[in-house]
């Protein structure tokens, strides 16, 4: 891996026939991928994507991460919301830059532990625009890019070629970017592998995170096909793929939960997604993988109880735990 951008870290845990040598691994050092909803997104949210959330603040992160133990945390805006195609949203573009900047409040109270990304749908006529407002906010750091919400078809030479000119803006203003890849129920490796060879080229300067592992959480067949891409272009050497890593945000669950509450066919989907997960890690390894929670999606102490009860050995799992982003580390971006 060249650029001095990689980012290492992973996450783990004891349970579930984890061959432990020791003592159990560390709190992870970093959670990669954290949304923290102003009030006015979270409104918005449950009118019109039915999701009962709360807003959240730099303080409600900090909150969660001393109680896992976590050093820092990077936060993802969910501005892209605002301009998701089919939705009627007035002033979008104004509601957009709002949760950008919200995000970016939250992380400079906490400059310390918080770093902050701002979103856009790459699709968006504003789009560019708002990357180059983005990258001159001291406190807006990276681009976090959410193709399934944005519609981004890339199997469509329109959206491939947008998404292309969107990476491109980010590297030229040396914006670390954080893309949910996955697009619907028809993707897997055919899109991974557009996505390697027209998308990732023109990043060359910047290190890209791929969130939940290649997929949109709990590791499905879809998340294989398209990790087997990456992977594939990983093991040949492919220079797009040098300082591409990914986030274990909302890959799988805790079975224990669901047989406790006599679940056993949702048990046996989530001892699927540990194995998946794990199988993935030690595939790619350990060094391309980042914790991340998906918190509001749920709590992070809990999210690391889960992972540290993946089937892996302590040793790997220490390392996913110490892993850290380039762009966490002080004048690295």
């Amino acid at each position: 891996m060249r650029r001095s951008y990689l980012l290492l870290a992973i996450v783990a845990f004891p349970l579930l026939g984890v061959v432990l040598l020791g003592t159990e691994p560390p709190a992870p050092a970093a959670d990669h991928h954290i949304h923290v909803p102003s009030e006015a997104t979270a409104a918005y949210l449950k009118e019109a994507a039915g999701l009962d959330l709360n807003a959240k603040t730099g303080k409600d992160v900090v909150q969660f991460l001393d109680e896992a133990g976590i050093e820092k945390g990077v936060l993802l805006s969910l501005a892209y919301m605002f301009g998701r195609p089919g939705t009627d949203v007035s002033n979008e573009y104004a509601k957009v830059k709002q949760e950008n900047d919200y995000v970016a409040r939250q992380a400079a109270r906490f400059p310390d532990r918080l770093v902050a990304f701002c979103s856009v749908n790459p699709l968006a006529d504003y789009a560019l625009k708002e990357m180059k407002r983005c990258a001159s906010n001291t406190h807006l750091e990276g681009l976090k890019l959410q193709l399934a919400n944005s519609k981004v078809d890339l199997r469509d030479t329109t959206d491939v070629r947008r998404l292309a000119e969107v990476f491109a803006t980010a590297n030229q203003h040396r914006l670390p970017i954080v893309v949910h890849l996955w697009t619907g129920s028809e993707y897997g490796r055919k899109d991974a592998e557009i996505f390697i060879r027209r998308v990732l080229p023109e990043a060359p300067d910047v290190p890209v995170q791929v969130a939940h592992m290649g997929g949109a959480g709990m590791f499905s067949k879809t998340t294989v096909d398209a990790m087997e891409a990456f992977a594939g272009a990983i093991e040949k050497g492919e220079t797009a793929m040098e300082d591409v890593v990914f986030d274990l945000g909302a890959v799988t669950a805790d079975p224990s939960r669901a047989m406790a509450e006599g679940d056993t066919t949702r048990a046996e989907r989530y001892r699927t997604t540990h194995r998946r997960t794990a199988r993935w890690i030690k595939r790619i390894g350990p060094d391309r993988v980042v914790f991340g929670s998906d918190y509001f999606a749920r709590s992070v102490p809990d999210y690391v109880t889960t992972l540290r009860a993946l089937p892996l050995e302590e040793r790997v799992l220490r390392d996913v735990f110490d892993n850290t982003a380039a762009y966490l580390r002080d004048g690295s971006s």
